[in-house]
């Protein structure tokens, strides 16, 4: 029953310590992000990198990623970030489908390149359909993505989809925002566990 008592007051005080606590920001990392597209089966389909033709004829519909070179905070709290701009193009008023509406008809990959503090790149995969409609939206993928931070401590920066349920409208374009922020490494928080932990046994004690 202790062992349980105290479990719950590392978490509580672990909790409010996250909430209370005044966000730092390490520098700034400097982020490029770019897009391609990938043909399905059907509907026909025809890739230009970061611009694809799905369907033929009148009813064409060209959907084109737009790319950011931007620099963007590292903070210990979530900050939001513009990764892009997907959009689409047509005459028709609606977007091309399948036989099976409930199959992607478009797989996109967006990816980030991080050149400061640290190199390196990750990537999100996705997939959007089924089409049909006057939105195409996300279906299948990644929501979130990882960078090194090159910060001490930190063992990743996290690039989370917000909000994910992504919908590309017909002849108009939709921003790709994320909420980017470092996360400690596991072991740093298995540290700060423990002391907050010896912190409310010692208090304990002294009651």
């Amino acid at each position: 029953m202790t062992h349980r008592v105290v479990l719950v007051a590392v978490v509580l005080l672990m909790s409010v310590a996250a909430a209370n606590a005044e966000p730092i920001v390490f520098g700034t990392t400097e982020l490029t992000t770019s897009g391609s597209f990938s043909c399905r089966a059907a509907p026909a389909c025809t890739s230009f990198g970061s611009s694809v033709v799905l369907g033929t004829g009148a009813s064409a519909t060209t959907l084109t990623f737009a790319g950011v070179d931007t620099m963007v905070p590292v903070s210990n709290k979530a900050v939001p970030v513009t990764l892009g701009t997907l959009s689409a193009k047509s005459a028709g008023s609606t977007f091309p489908t399948r036989t099976n509406p409930n199959v992607p008809i478009v797989n996109f990959r967006l990816s980030l390149i991080q050149s400061a503090p640290f190199a390196d790149h990750t990537s999100f995969t996705q997939s959007y359909g089924p089409g049909g409609g006057t939105t195409l939206r996300f279906l299948l993928g990644d929501t979130y993505a990882q960078l090194h931070p090159g910060v001490e401590g930190y063992g990743s920066m996290v690039y989370s989809l917000s909000p994910s349920d992504i919908r590309i409208p017909m002849n108009g374009s939709v921003d790709l925002t994320a909420k980017a922020g470092v996360v400690p490494e596991p072991g740093t928080l298995t540290l700060v566990g423990f002391g907050v932990a010896a912190a409310a046994w010692r208090r304990r004690k002294t009651r």
